[in-house]
Formats: structure tokens, C-alpha cells, sequence
């Protein structure tokens, strides 16, 4: 058996690279639906499903990231539902933020 040691030309540049693994990201356990989108009169149905069964946050944001509304729903559900009121809001672009168990979901709805 015999053995060389090949070093690549001066003007090949030799090449290292580094193999990593990264975990899949876990799942969201949150999924969250706004209807009707656009709201026009600024009532705004809400269903959170969550696979975790733990209480949830719900905040409104608008565009800037101020929040004008925090709601809590302390129950134990898989599911949740209920209307929003944007009524008090002006028109515009606003985002609806579920978060629970450490997990949040966010998604817009825009008040006409």
C-alpha cells in the first residue's frame, strides 16, 4: 500500500469547509385565524387553535407596534373563539398576536 500527500497548485485555492446539523424547528402548536379580512365595521372573529391546551394572550398592535388592546383568555382550551372590536380603531393595518406555552403567532387584519 503506498500513501502521497497531494497538496493543491499555488493557484488553486484550497477549499474547508465545515459540516454542521441543525434540529428542525419545532412545530407551532398555535394556529390562528382572523375572518373577515379586510373588517369592514371592525368586528373581527378570532379562532386560536392550540395543541398545547394552555390559557392564552391575545394582543392587538397596529403597524407601528403599539398595542391598544391585551386580552387574556385563561381558559384550557384546544380552541378558542371570539370577536374583536376594532370599532374604536381608525382605519388601517393592525396585527393580532396569540401567544401561549412560550409560543406566539401573529397575523394582520386590516380595519376599513
Amino acid at each position: 500500500m503506498q500513501f502521497a500527500i497531494i497538496t493543491p497548485p499555488p493557484y488553486e485555492p484550497a477549499y474547508v469547509g465545515v459540516l454542521t446539523a441543525v434540529d428542525d424547528a419545532a412545530p407551532n402548536e398555535l394556529q390562528l385565524t382572523l375572518s373577515p379580512n379586510p373588517s369592514v365595521g371592525g368586528l373581527v372573529h378570532v379562532s386560536l387553535q392550540n395543541r398545547l391546551g394552555l390559557p392564552a394572550v391575545f394582543s392587538v398592535l397596529d403597524n407601528q407596534g403599539r398595542m391598544h388592546q391585551r386580552i387574556e383568555k385563561s381558559q384550557l382550551l384546544d380552541q378558542q373563539h371570539f370577536q374583536l372590536d376594532l370599532s374604536s380603531q381608525p382605519a388601517g393595518l393592525y396585527f393580532i398576536r396569540a401567544e401561549s406555552g412560550g409560543q406566539q403567532i401573529t397575523r394582520k387584519v386590516v380595519r376599513e
